[in-house]
Formats: C-alpha cells, structure tokens, sequence
C-alpha cells in the first residue's frame, strides 16, 4: 500500500484507542463531538445501527465517520460524524 493512499477500515477493538486519540484543532472542537463521545452513543443509541469507520492513510489513522438511520424507502443513510484529524 502507497503511504499517501486513503483506506477506510471498520472502527474495531484493535484500532478503537487510536481513533480515540484523533482530534480536531482546537477552534474547531466546538463543531464536533469527540470520536469518544461518539463510539459511545454507537453503544447506547441502537435505534440507528450506527457504524464506525477509521481513515487511514497508509498505516495510520487519520479520521473518523459515523454512518447510520438508513432508510430505504427513501434511499438514505446519515453520514453523522466526520472528522480529520
């Protein structure tokens, strides 16, 4: 894999400290919730079958996305959360 290339993994048990450890810049911060904060409410709010991802640009992680509250009746799925770190 190219060191410059983007990929995109599922948030997991091995990566979940790493993506933690990802933050906005500070005058930034106040537009987002933590990546945390995040992977919490993914825990505690089912409704939507929240799933996270992680960027990677080579071996390491670089941002985060939430994805959830698809329907497909209307053909749409929330892209929650989006950050770079």
């Amino acid at each position: 894999m190219k060191g410059n290339e983007i990929t995109i993994q599922p948030v997991d048990a091995v990566n979940r400290e790493a993506v933690i450890g990802l933050t906005v810049d500070e005058k930034h911060s106040r537009f987002i919730e933590t990546n945390a904060e995040s992977l919490q409410e993914m825990t505690e709010d089912t409704k939507y079958d929240w799933q996270s991802f992680a960027f990677y640009e080579g071996e390491r992680p670089v941002g985060f996305m939430m994805v959830g509250a698809e329907n497909e009746t209307e053909r749409y799925v929330w892209l929650d959360r989006f950050m770079i770190d």
